[in-house]
This record gives structure tokens, C-alpha cells and sequence, in this order.
């Protein structure tokens, strides 16, 4: 018995420890998120930073979209882009101790312990970081220089409706 609870709490421990979606906003301290630098008026650059490859690179578009959207354009061109990884520190660190106390119930008595305790380490996840950087320009459909039909031009519209972060943190 003793020892399926102990299997089923080392289960829980790990699970819990696995790390799932980011949080959609800007990267922080931990660096998880989305950075973009304006390089022209109509051109700029985007990342984002996660856990897993499809999620930054589809983070990165959204942050395109958003960016194109606020400055009045309606499509962007994908001029470049790239995917880098980086090591983390693994997420499961354990800690052993022991300790004797002296019981405080009647009768008295002297009870020792042995301990081992499985936890997250803080701040950490285990794993490789994931960035996906893309260089953009935004274009106006149907202008004079409005986008040719092709696979590195999105929609603004389509691209703010389609990619929907699970979270997002302003």
C-alpha cells in the first residue's frame, strides 16, 4: 500500500512538472515570450520565445499581425526567418533529509525519519528554448505595391483569428 501511494505522489510530482503551453506576451525574465524591433516604417523584426518550435513560430506571426494591424496594413510578407534552440536547466531537482523529534504526546517517545522529496525547481523548466525569429514586411492588399499571391504573404485578419494563445499575459 505504502508503496503505490509513493509511486502515485512521484507520478503527480512529475506531471505537474512538465511543462505545457507559455503564457501569449512579452518576454520577461525568464525570457519566454515575444521581442520586435522596428527596422524600417514598413519593416520589422519579430521573435518569440517558447517551448516548443510550431508554438514560437506561430507566436511570432501573431506578434507580426498585431504589429502590421496597429500600423494600418492589412497583409505582411515573411522576407526571412529562422529557429534557434537553446539548453535549459532540467525542472526536477531532489532533495533528501532527516530529521528526530521528541513526541509531545503522552507517554513520550522518540521518532526519527528518513525523507525523499521530489520538487520544481524554481523559475526553471527542463527542455530546450525554442525561438522563432522573422523578419517582416507589412504590405497593403490592393494597393499600388499590394502582395502577389504567395506562401510568405499572410492575411492580418486571417492571422489575428486563426492563432489564438491559450493565455495571454499583458
Amino acid at each position: 500500500m505504502k508503496t503505490g501511494m509513493i509511486s502515485l505522489v512521484f507520478a503527480l510530482t512529475l506531471a505537474a512538472c512538465a511543462s505545457g503551453p507559455v503564457a501569449y506576451g512579452p518576454a520577461r525574465g525568464s525570457g519566454v515570450g515575444f521581442r520586435a524591433q522596428q527596422i524600417q516604417n514598413d519593416r520589422a523584426q519579430v521573435s518569440f520565445t517558447a517551448y516548443d518550435p510550431d508554438e514560437a513560430h506561430n507566436f511570432a506571426l501573431l506578434r507580426a499581425a498585431e504589429l502590421a494591424k496597429g500600423a494600418g496594413y492589412t497583409d505582411f510578407r515573411v522576407i526571412s526567418g529562422r529557429i534557434y534552440t537553446k539548453n535549459r536547466s532540467s525542472p526536477i531537482t531532489t532533495h533528501i533529509g532527516a530529521g528526530i523529534g521528541k513526541s509531545v504526546s503522552l507517554g513520550g517517545g522518540v521518532y526519527g525519519g528518513v525523507g525523499l522529496g521530489v520538487g520544481k525547481a524554481l523559475g526553471s523548466l527542463g527542455g530546450e528554448k525554442v525561438t522563432a525569429s522573422l523578419d517582416v514586411q507589412f504590405l497593403n492588399a490592393g494597393g499600388q505595391n499590394g502582395p502577389a499571391k504567395s506562401s510568405d504573404i499572410y492575411n492580418v485578419d486571417s492571422i489575428l483569428q486563426s492563432i489564438r494563445p491559450a493565455r495571454y499575459k499583458p
